[in-house]
């Protein structure tokens, strides 16, 4: 990155980008390595069986993108919707505060001035109201007429709003690019050696390692 800024902003200018890698990185580990490969791995036919029907999906449509750069992220909306429904079952940024400049009134709740309020993409983003079948792991939920007809506040995996998360396109752009990869060269097989547990860190994360074995794809 190149800053163009005068010496005196020079400090300010190293924060942006501090924060910049440093949000972009924080997701994109947490989504990668709790929640993206396991539901690509594991997510059964309906016939019962196990098969990897999102990675292989994924590996059909980078058939077609002969290169893995920023540009080519935007021929792999499969792989897109893959990794939002990732976020959307698994946010890594599971607790969001802002605080209240006025009074207002939200749900019936009266808010007072510079009151606290919390609010948690991991609850919002398996509300019934919002989502059908919420646990399901469904890509298909983010295809285009999908979204068209969803409100776009009910997917906050990187917040919304003047204080989104700085980082969101470079994470999102650095996890197609890695599942990509990944899909086209290998399978991973999850190893269940101890039941999947999340807990509640500065962001969403497995409780324990989680294991997978690779298989070099022919």
């Amino acid at each position: 990155l190149q800053f163009k800024t005068a010496d005196s902003d020079y400090l300010a200018a190293q924060k942006v980008a501090d924060g910049f890698f440093l949000a972009g990185i924080r997701t994109d580990g947490a989504c990668a390595s709790s929640s993206c490969q396991i539901e690509v791995v594991t997510t059964p036919t309906d016939d019962g069986r196990s098969y990897h029907i999102s990675s292989e999906r994924i590996r059909r449509e980078i058939g077609f993108v002969p290169r893995r750069t920023i540009e080519d992220a935007a021929r792999l909306p499969y792989t897109r919707q893959v990794i939002e429904e990732t976020l959307r079952l698994y946010p890594p940024g599971w607790l969001l505060t802002r605080r209240s400049i006025d009074a207002d009134n939200i749900g019936g709740y009266p808010i007072a001035p510079r009151t606290d309020v919390f609010i948690s993409p991991y609850i919002v983003h398996r509300h019934p109201g919002f989502w059908a079948d919420p646990e399901r792991f469904d890509p298909d939920r983010f295809d285009a007429a999908h979204s068209a007809q969803r409100n776009r506040f009910c997917c906050l995996p990187f917040a919304l709003g003047p204080r989104a998360c700085i980082g969101e396109h470079f994470a999102m752009v650095e996890m197609m690019l890695h599942t990509s990869l990944l899909a086209r060269r290998m399978r991973l097989r999850y190893l269940p050696k101890h039941p999947l547990e999340l807990e509640c860190q500065v962001n969403l994360r497995t409780k324990r390692s989680v294991y997978m074995q690779p298989e070099k794809r022919q």
